[in-house]
């Protein structure tokens, strides 16, 4: 009887299965889902204690069927309001719909879609007419855009020392700029989520006609996943090219990380492109000095 080789195959359990299943959904779609859910228990619980002629459903949440659902949300769509009193906006109404569904989707199996099935027309209906109302009544809020910076604040952060190459701190603080800036990345995950070695996403390289740049190519944000439904996406690919002006070139300032930061040695703690600068840049250990 023929062994099969280990190397091929990672034997996976039933906890394994479910912890893969619940790693594809982000923590903060969880969160929101959470919040919306509670925030529906909450209101159901309320409307079922109360003394009118509306008739009630009384199963709980988790076993309503989509008629069900239509039925309260027509009622809690336009009922809930923020601790204060205040309408919710209306983006915010429609996420809270989202959260309920998805909660109905993945969390309990109930195969539902209350923006597009017939049976919860009414409800969106309703969703519709409260979000304007919400608009109307001034409660739309706008969307949040960073700031952007300006040549001047740029300038003030090389002459103030921000950026440069005079201690470890520096040199983090500018390759994380100029690396959301040059490639892209949103937020502070996709840089946390940079790798040293081997697999990283950027490398140095030259182009056909001999210029040096820094290549990045995707691997997993939150708007590509490469998952199921975006297996034929192509990642992003960027690029930053060398600057002539050698104390703000930032190729030069990446070799020159790379040149200092510890080898990874195959641990996988150290695999992260970014890390912490030691207090004190001169001591040495085994015999080279360590800008990190």
């Amino acid at each position: 009887m023929s062994t099969i080789s280990s190397c091929r195959y990672a034997p996976v359990t039933n906890d394994d299965l479910q912890s893969i299943r619940e790693q594809r959904i982000p923590q903060s779609t969880k969160d929101k889902v959470k919040w919306a859910i509670n925030l529906f228990r909450n209101w159901h619980d309320d409307w079922k204690m109360r003394v009118d002629d509306i008739l009630k459903v009384y199963k709980s949440v988790d076993e309503m069927d989509s008629n069900d659902l239509n039925y309260c949300l027509k009622y809690f769509i336009p009922e809930i309001r923020k601790a204060n009193g205040e309408r919710y906006p209306p983006r915010t109404l429609k996420e809270i719909i989202a959260g309920i569904q998805h909660f109905y989707c993945y969390e309990i199996n109930k195969q539902l879609s209350i923006f597009l099935d017939q049976e919860f027309f009414e409800t969106r209906e309703i969703l519709d007419a409260v979000m304007k109302q919400s608009a109307k009544e001034g409660y739309r809020k706008p969307v949040k855009r960073a700031a952007p910076v300006t040549m001047e604040t740029e300038e003030s952060l090389w002459t103030n020392g921000v950026f440069g190459r005079g201690d470890g701190k520096q040199v983090i603080n500018t390759l994380i700029y100029y690396f959301g800036l040059n490639f892209s990345l949103r937020a502070r995950q996709e840089q946390k989520n940079l790798i040293f070695g081997e697999r990283s996403q950027i490398t140095l390289e030259r182009d056909d006609d001999g210029f040096e740049r820094l290549c990045y190519i995707e691997r997993f944000s939150k708007n590509r996943s490469f998952g199921l439904h975006q297996s034929r996406k192509e990642p992003k690919m960027t690029f930053l090219y060398a600057n002539p002006d050698e104390s703000r070139c930032i190729v030069s300032l990446y070799k020159f990380y790379i040149q200092h930061r510890p080898e990874s040695h195959g641990l996988p703690g150290n695999e992260a492109f970014y890390l912490t600068p030691i207090p004190n840049p001169s001591i040495q250990k085994s015999g080279l000095s360590r800008l990190l």
